[in-house]
């Protein structure tokens, strides 16, 4: 990992093999034989077919590592970008209309560029007369914008590889809870949860996504700070994950939220 590692499992089917997820959104396979080098990365682009073949780095330029946040461009290790600033950014600076007025009473210009504080008075009053309903309708708006931040996490997929060398990006995010549900018939499969909102299914033997719906969104906080997940049954069962005060349990056959 690039980045420090937060969960990590056994496969109980396989004795040697171990999966581990980091803060740099990847989930890497591991053989405890041979710890050099991660076996497979997950991907979940894998089973996507008609897209454009991955590059091969040039000599002469130099790639930036992609993690679950950015993506970055190649550039040449003989380019220097140099951008002027404009000096004036507008016409108002330009004829100088932009200062702060002069007050016609005292001569004297307004601190940071605005009316006196004794002109806030009115607007202070006119707050305080203002009605509970508008009061109630502020704290409701607010409270819509805060949620809908809260779940644009879930629009945003985790980045493409542009190269070959590029590390496979599973999660948007620090991916921080990690569990393999084994079935009686031997049945696996890999689950992952990240700070992105989403759960995602894997092969534990290709790293490929596995199942339909191979992902589906959770209401997990958003911190890069370890959890346990918990499922039951594969290769369609339900799963549990904490969601602040609460435990969710989603069934993977729908992916939709069965009670909390």
């Amino acid at each position: 990992h690039t980045k420090q590692a937060l969960s990590v499992t056994w496969c109980e089917r396989c004795e040697h093999r171990l999966f581990s997820g980091g803060a740099d959104g990847t989930v890497r396979g591991w053989d405890a034989r041979m710890g050099a080098r991660s076996l497979f990365l997950c991907d979940p682009f894998a089973h996507e077919e008609g897209g454009a073949p991955l590059k091969r780095a040039r000599p002469g330029f130099q790639i930036e590592k992609k993690d679950s946040e950015s993506a970055s461009r190649p550039q040449k290790l003989d380019f220097v970008a140099r951008i002027e600033p404009y000096r004036f950014m507008s016409m108002q600076s330009f004829l100088g209309s932009h200062r702060a007025p002069t007050s016609l009473h005292s001569g004297q210009a307004f601190e940071g560029g605005g009316p006196p504080a004794s002109s806030s008075v009115p607007q202070a009053r006119h707050r305080a007369a203002a009605g509970p309903q508008e009061e109630k309708d502020r704290l409701l708006k607010q409270k819509w914008l805060e949620e809908a931040a809260e779940n644009s996490r879930h629009a945003l997929e985790p980045p493409k590889r542009s190269y070959e060398h590029e590390p496979a990006v599973a999660h948007r995010g620090a991916v921080v809870a990690l569990t393999i549900p084994l079935d009686s018939r031997g049945h696996a499969e890999l689950l992952s949860c990240g700070v992105d909102g989403k759960v995602r299914r894997w092969d534990p033997d290709t790293g490929a996504p596995k199942g339909k719906p191979n992902c589906f969104n959770v209401e997990s906080w958003t911190k890069e700070r370890a959890f346990q997940i918990a499922a039951h049954g594969s290769p369609a069962g339900f799963c549990a994950v904490p969601e602040k005060e609460h435990v969710a349990i989603y069934c993977m056959r729908r992916g939709r939220l069965t009670c909390r």
